[in-house]
């Protein structure tokens, strides 16, 4: 990778059970011999007593950490991005399901191939038991409904590890704060003709912790944002 590149790390963490210590473990061991680099944690509450995160948390090298009591997906990714500093950012969940170790490699093909923005694919390369049956068919489901309605080139829509240039944060107009964000941060380097790519990933199942999605919740507010986008909202 291009020396002097920066990364920014952001990862959003919901209540106190995440198990991200390996997942910023792995950041470090990848990172601090190669590039310089910081990790943002979007903390939310999952209960209305919880003040502040866990001690550990602010403990890390490198680390800072944001409580967002705004709930929601796309409300951490927001106010994530605004702190981070990097000339290249790297998203993943703390549940230790993508491959923290893949950060830099993913980095530097982002720069070799000349992309500004590239999206993992869990689908072909997984762990026994990483996807449910629905979980893998709304993968699935919605990958089709982008391809047929926004003419968008992933196979795996809703995968949450994104490797993409700071810069082109400055163009796209992002607004969801739910689920909906991983398909509208998609959907926008599309339209905006950002050139964008995807590369395979080994996806682990979850290590522990609590997951605030809920497929069938989530995935109708997923499809009613897609078709609002499409047929409604015509502009970014």
């Amino acid at each position: 990778m291009q020396a002097g590149l920066s990364i920014s790390v952001v990862i959003p963490v919901y209540g106190d059970r995440e198990p991200i210590d390996q997942v910023i473990s792995d950041i470090h061991s990848v990172l601090s011999t190669r590039s310089q680099y910081e990790i943002i944690i979007v903390w939310t509450p999952e209960h209305e007593s919880q003040q502040s995160p866990p001690q550990p948390y602010s403990e890390w090298e490198n680390t800072e950490v944001i409580v967002e009591l705004r709930r929601g997906y796309g409300r951490a990714y927001l106010t994530g991005f605004e702190k981070a500093s990097g000339d290249i950012i790297v998203t993943l969940d703390a549940d230790g399901t993508y491959p923290a170790k893949e950060i830099y490699r993913l980095a530097a093909r982002l720069i070799s191939s000349d992309s500004d923005f590239i999206s993992t694919n869990r689908l072909l390369h997984h762990e026994v038991g990483a996807f449910t049956p629905i979980k893998r068919f709304g993968n699935l489901l919605f990958s089709l409904i982008l391809r047929l309605l926004f003419g968008v080139r992933f196979k795996d829509s809703q995968s949450g590890m994104w490797v993409f240039k700071r810069e082109i944060l400055k163009s796209l107009h992002l607004q969801e704060t739910g689920m909906s964000y991983s398909s509208e941060i998609k959907i926008q380097v599309h339209q905006t003709g950002y050139r964008y790519n995807e590369i395979p990933i080994f996806y682990r199942r979850r290590k522990g912790g609590q997951t605030s999605l809920n497929w069938i919740r989530d995935g109708l507010r997923i499809f009613r944002f897609l078709l609002k986008k499409r047929f409604v909202t015509k502009k970014l």
